[in-house]
């Protein structure tokens, strides 16, 4: 099993029972809305954190120069 699987693996379970405590019932939510609300309560709504791990997603898909972040910290 490689890691991407396992991470497929963990991140299913953790978007399906997340996804059920996040949003009201019968709305059908993504997988990326999921995954982008827990990102922001992990980090407390940090906006530097959560830019770095946008940041570093794209990095790892080879994509880290098509998208230029701006913020303020």
């Amino acid at each position: 099993m490689t890691v991407e699987d396992i991470v497929k693996k963990d991140f299913d379970r953790l978007i399906l029972k997340a996804g059920k405590e996040i949003f009201v019932e019968d709305y059908e939510y993504s997988k990326e809305e999921v995954i982008g609300v827990l990102i922001s309560k992990y980090f407390k709504w940090e906006l530097g954190s959560i830019v770095k791990v946008f940041e570093s997603a794209l990095e790892d898909a080879n994509m880290d120069g098509a998208v230029e972040v701006k913020y303020n910290d």
